[in-house]
C-alpha cells in the first residue's frame, strides 16, 4: 500500500478495504445532506398534517426523522445496520407515500432512491433484489385498488390497468438503467 511505501499510517483502518472506507465516508455525508435539507419538508409535512388532523403522518415522519439522526450519528452501530436502516427508512417512505398519495406523489422518488442506494451500499445483488422488491409493491397496490380491496387515497390518481402497467414497467426501466 502506498501509505507502506511512504512509512506513514494509512488512513484506512487495517480491517477494512477501500471500497468500504469510502462506503462509510458517502454514506455519512449523504445522510448529513438529506437532513439538513430535510428539515424545512419534515418541518412543513408536520405542520400541514397537525393542520389537517392527520397524527399519524406526524409520528411516522418523525420516525423517519428520527431512524436519519440516529444513523448518520450514531456510529457505534455497525456501518452494515445503518445502512440497512437508511435503506428501510427509504424503502418505508416509498411504502407510506403509495399508500396515501397513490402513484402520483414521491413514491417512486423515494422507490428509486431505494433502489441506488441498494447498488451503492450493498451491490448489485441487493440492487436487483430492491427493483424486485419495489416492482411487487407496485403490483400488489395496483390489484389491490382493481380488485376495489382498497379505496384509492385519490381517485383521479388511479390509472386504468393497462395504464398501471405502463407506469409500473416504466417505473422499473428507470430503476433497471440507473
Amino acid at each position: 500500500m502506498i501509505s507502506n511505501f511512504f512509512n506513514t499510517t494509512s488512513i484506512y483502518e487495517s480491517n477494512e478495504n477501500i471500497l468500504l472506507f469510502w462506503q462509510k465516508k458517502i454514506f455519512k455525508w449523504l445522510f448529513i445532506l438529506i437532513l439538513c435539507i430535510g428539515v424545512v419538508p419534515y418541518l412543513v409535512s408536520c405542520k400541514y398534517a397537525v393542520d389537517t388532523g392527520e397524527w399519524y403522518r406526524v409520528v411516522f415522519y418523525s420516525m423517519i426523522y428520527g431512524l436519519g439522526i440516529a444513523i448518520t450519528f450514531i456510529e457505534r452501530i455497525p456501518f452494515k445496520y445503518r445502512v440497512w436502516a437508511g435503506l428501510t427508512g427509504f424503502y418505508a417512505m416509498g411504502v407510506f407515500s403509495l399508500v396515501s398519495t397513490g402513484f402520483l406523489g414521491s413514491t417512486r422518488a423515494y422507490l428509486i432512491c431505494f433502489c441506488l442506494l441498494c447498488v451503492i451500499f450493498s451491490g448489485l445483488r441487493f440492487g436487483l433484489t430492491a427493483i424486485v422488491l419495489n416492482v411487487l409493491t407496485l403490483s400488489i397496490y395496483a390489484v389491490f385498488i382493481h380488485k376495489a380491496m382498497v379505496n384509492p387515497p385519490l381517485p383521479g390518481s388511479v390509472p386504468p390497468p393497462m395504464g398501471t402497467i405502463v407506469v409500473i414497467g416504466t417505473f422499473t426501466f428507470i430503476c433497471s438503467v440507473l
